[in-house]
Parts: structure tokens; sequence; C-alpha cells
């Protein structure tokens, strides 16, 4: 309809649309339409486009631009959306959910993320690198391998090692301390005299067990063990110039006992 100086000072009840709904006014409910003769907001463009006037709420299905003059989006504020691309660093203060799969397609390093709390799997495809602190399992086990190959398993009930070995390393001792913490199996070369050895460091509430190798090169020399030490018979074996002795150790309670055994007379 052609808009008259009489129009314009008209009262519409229900409204005025141009040919083709390319403007229409909703008075009744206080609406402009643009491109739409069905405007359902105070300002409707076509339909992707509402302004609430009353509300302050800006709707629209895209935006464009840097977004470098937005103001007034508070803290509280949610952004609901199919996809977020973020070029630049994101800071999350808060808590943040993701209801589906997350990827990263680089490296997830930050010194502030303390903890990762999983309900479900964690699939590392490169390896776990620990830099400081333990790892702990509460419950269930450690398995080492492929479902089917599996080589080593940690439970409560044990370590299983399946088509493998043990491998444990030869610490060489300077003095006549043996720390237990240190490993399994140690070595020393002696010549004349008393050696006095002493055991630091015994594990506490499981069995543990090592191998002392000494070397006797040359002279008249002895052994003293601890007294926790008993031997087979309660005779402390002797050493024979020249030779090579395995002096094997067991314990259960902490060092409380220790159950020795001996390999004599290797050549060196």
């Amino acid at each position: 309809m052609a808009i008259t100086n009489a129009s314009r000072l008209a009262d519409f009840g229900s409204g005025i649309g141009t040919e083709g709904a390319i403007i229409h006014v909703d008075n009744t409910n206080a609406r402009l339409g643009i491109g739409t003769a069905n405007p359902q907001a105070m300002l409707q463009v076509g339909t992707g486009v509402s302004v609430y006037g009353d509300s302050g709420i800006v709707s629209a299905t895209s935006y464009y631009g840097s977004g470098a003059n937005l103001t007034g989006i508070a803290s509280t504020d949610n952004v609901i959306t199919d996809t977020i691309k973020v070029l630049g660093v994101s800071t999350f203060v808060g808590n943040s959910q993701f209801d589906g799969n997350v990827s990263i397609a680089g490296t997830l390093t930050y010194e502030d993320v303390t903890n990762i709390d999983s309900v479900g799997i964690v699939t590392a495809r490169s390896g776990i690198n620990v830099t400081a602190g333990d790892v702990n399992v509460t419950s269930g086990d450690v398995k080492v391998g492929a479902a089917d190959t599996q080589r080593v398993t940690i439970s409560s009930s044990g370590i299983g090692i399946t088509g493998g070995y043990y491998r444990s390393h030869a610490t060489a001792i300077g003095q006549l301390a043996i720390d237990c913490s240190a490993g399994n199996y140690f070595t020393k070369t002696i010549n004349s005299g008393s050696q006095a050895f002493t055991f630091t460091s015994v594990p506490d509430s499981v069995v543990y067990s090592m191998t002392v190798e000494v070397t006797h090169t040359s002279g008249s020399a002895t052994i003293t063990w601890p007294a926790e030490v008993k031997w087979p018979g309660d005779a402390a074996p002797s050493l024979t110039d020249g030779k090579t002795t395995l002096f094997m150790f067991v314990t259960d309670d902490g060092g409380a006992r220790w159950r020795g055994s001996t390999l004599t007379n290797y050549t060196t």
C-alpha cells in the first residue's frame, strides 16, 4: 500500500506491510520485520537475525569480523554453537565441559595443568613421560604389551613376566655399607684385613633378596656380616685367596632376619 501523510497519522491496529513483504510492521505485538511477513522479535531481518529489545539479546546464525570492539560480555555468559575455531591462545579460567571428543593435533603442555581426571580410557600413542611424582594405581593391574602378547603384568599378587627375563644392574660398593635401595646385585673387591659389611635402607613389608659378589684378590682377609644374618648350620663361610664368592641373602621382615647362602671358589 502507498503511505500518505494521512496513513502516517493513522493508528494501525494490525500493522502494515508492503507488497512482497519487504517491510512488515506488526503494531499489535510491537514487531518490525524486514524480508519477512511474520516477525517473531522486536526486529527480525529475514529468518537469520533477531533482536529482542527488552532483553538485549541479538540472535544470528553467524557473525563476521574480528570482534575486537565487542564489549559487555560478562564472564557468566554462555556461548552455544556447533563449532568454535580459535586461531590464537585461549584461556579457560573456570571449568570446561566437553560432552564429545577432544582432538589435539599438537602438544598439550602448560604448568597450570595439575590434574587430568578421566572416567574412561586414556590412550598415549607416543609414550608417557613422568618427570616428577609417582604413578599410583589404586585399582586394577598395570599391563605392558598388547592384549594377546602382554609381557609384564603388575598386580596385587605380584609381578608377572612372560616371554622375557628379569634384568638388574650391578652396583659396585664403594665402602662396606650396602644400600639395599640401590638394587639387588652388588660387587666388591677386597684385599687383606677384616671387612665388616652392613645393610642399610632395607625394604619393609616385602620379600627382598640380593646377591653380593666378593672378589678376594690377595692376602688374608675375613668378612664380618651383620648379626641378623643366619647361615646354614650357623657357620659363616670363609674366603679363598684369589677366588670370587657369591653371597646370597633374603629377608621377609625388613632385615630383622636375613638368611644367607654362598657359591664359592669361582676363579677371578
